[in-house]
This record gives structure tokens, C-alpha cells and sequence, in this order.
């Protein structure tokens, strides 16, 4: 997890083909929800967005494969500073 100038990039790594939903939240409100399907391997995505200003979030990542299986809520906080 790494703080950009409005934005955030995560890297992780799936042991299989899944969708991930990636949340962005400051306190209790989502300010980016991002679904992607990706394949098994490492991968880094960067999420965008103007109102990813001055201070702390968190990032909350799941997936979920093929046959509806879910992953644990893997959630970090992260503090963007200008």
C-alpha cells in the first residue's frame, strides 16, 4: 500500500483467477469503489480520484473466484500527505 498525490496504490497477489473489489473509505464513507477481474499472480493497481485529499483513509480489499468463494477483508489504513 503506497500514498500517491491523489491517490492510492495496492499491490497484492491471488492464488487464483477472482474479482477483487477494492473500497477506498475515509471513516464510514467510500469516496472509490473499484471491481476488477484479474488473473492469478501479483498485481498493483492504482485507484485516482480528486477527492483523495489530505489525510486517513482505508483501503479494503476482498475477492471472490469462480465458484463463489470469498477471501478474508484485508483493510489497511493509510495517510496521504501533500
Amino acid at each position: 500500500l503506497k500514498a500517491l498525490k491523489h491517490a492510492a496504490r495496492v499491490t497484492f497477489r491471488l492464488s487464483e483467477k477472482a474479482t477483487v473489489t477494492i473500497h477506498v473509505k475515509r471513516g464510514k464513507r467510500v469516496l472509490k469503489t473499484a471491481r476488477l477481474q484479474l488473473r492469478q499472480g501479483k498485481h498493483r493497481v492504482t485507484l485516482r480520484s480528486a477527492k483523495l485529499r489530505r489525510g486517513r483513509y482505508t483501503i479494503a480489499v476482498s475477492a471472490r473466484d469462480a465458484a463463489g468463494n470469498r477471501s478474508t477483508l484485508a483493510a489497511k489504513s493509510l495517510r496521504l500527505r501533500r
